[in-house]
């Protein structure tokens, strides 16, 4: 079981997961700052105005999906920034035919 849980397949699953979770908070906290920005200082006719109701039309869901994504690729691609130092190490002792 202790290799299972050490193993470098689980750690990889644990980083990935651990990247959604983090890309969840961050995109909530963005969600939730804009809520309070719009609901407090935004008055109706302002230039700001229009991009609440472009996000209304499309959809909060899908907008803030689209900002979910990326974000979560670019943290685990930073979260998994050591395991590539390791592989291009070992890449380069493999000689080529």
């Amino acid at each position: 079981m202790r290799k299972f849980i050490n193993s470098f397949r689980t750690r990889i699953i644990y980083l990935f997961i651990q990247s959604l979770l983090i890309a969840a908070v961050v995109t909530f906290a963005i969600y939730k700052s804009l809520q309070y920005y719009y609901h407090h200082h935004v008055f109706y006719g302002d230039t700001y105005m229009k991009y609440r109701f472009w996000m209304r039309e499309v959809g909060d869901i899908y907008v803030f999906l689209a900002l979910y994504i990326p974000f979560s690729i670019l943290i685990f691609y930073l979260l998994t920034r050591t395991y590539t130092k390791y592989f291009n190490e070992i890449s380069t002792g493999i000689p080529l035919p």
